[in-house]
């Protein structure tokens, strides 16, 4: 075997060997102890309110949330907002003042709900002039039906258990299905619509798509901007932009009155600004 003598190999001190067998032990407690500590390190139970449920941590509603709560409140078309008063107590809103039945207090209750940093909302509103027997429902429900221009003279059949209202018919279009639906939920002290309304069926397609495109194109308010009608069958898409909301609204108001549609997707979307002004100023 050839060696280089003229070059000379390391040799390790006795001292310096020492030296790491007595920090190698150190080590390796050191970098095992740490694990064990963090482990044992004592933590804070989670916050669990009574019900069981995990509470939600988040910021209390400010003045501009409750600002807009009580808008919302007072301007949604579903509801008679004008004698509710609302009132925030850390994260808890209490609602007061009276509505005119269970269906828009349960809409205020679901709309304070749905705002952010509000965990409980105490429902304290009183519910004006309802009917006592189911009986009294039925023919309060009938006399609705009966004066609206929509719903008269569609043959509507109501039948009330408790506050559950159940409507079975055959009506002419999709307006007068929704509206007997929305005045039956309206009434005092009830709670649920059961709906057994269906639509005639009156042509489907093109022809109906053209019914439908013919009816929008008549009215002023909806034809700011040119709409496309798709139908499925007897299921209509209407699709193409408005100027404001209440024009987005009218489309499907007209769309639902045409005979044969017995379901409508409102896909028109609100213009931008800056949209309107230029299709506005190319017109």
């Amino acid at each position: 075997m050839y060696q280089n003598h003229n070059c000379p190999t390391k040799q390790t001190s006795p001292r310096k060997l020492l030296k790491w067998l007595l920090i190698l032990p150190l080590l390796v407690l050191y970098c095992g102890a740490i694990p064990a500590l963090a482990d044992q390190s004592p933590r804070k139970p989670p916050v669990v309110p009574t019900d069981g449920k995990p509470l939600k941590i988040m910021p209390l509603p400010n003045k501009s949330v409750m600002r807009t709560m009580r808008y919302r409140l007072r301007h949604d078309r579903r509801l008679d907002g004008r004698h509710i008063r609302v009132v925030a107590d850390g994260p808890r809103v209490v609602l007061l003042g009276s509505v005119p039945n269970y269906f828009q207090r349960r809409i205020a209750r679901e709309i304070a709900q749905g705002f952010w940093g509000v965990n409980l909302v105490d429902d304290r509103l009183r519910v004006l002039s309802t009917p006592r027997s189911a009986n009294e429902i039925e023919d309060q429900i009938r006399r609705k039906i009966a004066q609206n221009a929509a719903t008269a003279g569609q043959g509507i059949k109501v039948k009330v258990q408790r506050d559950v209202v159940t409507l079975t018919a055959t009506v002419d279009t999709l307006y007068a299905k929704t509206k007997a639906i929305r005045l039956a939920m309206s009434t005092p002290r009830v709670s649920t619509v059961q709906d057994h309304l269906t639509v005639r069926a009156a042509g489907s397609g093109e022809e109906l798509a053209a019914r439908v495109h013919e009816a929008l194109r008549r009215h002023p308010l909806a034809v700011q901007r040119p709409l496309r009608v798709v139908s499925t069958n007897s299921y209509v898409s209407v699709r193409g932009g408005a100027y404001t909301r209440q024009a987005k609204e009218q489309v499907w108001v007209i769309a639902s009155m045409v005979p044969g549609v017995t379901g409508l997707d409102n896909e028109v979307v609100v213009l931008p600004k800056a949209v309107r002004k230029y299709w506005r100023s190319h017109r």
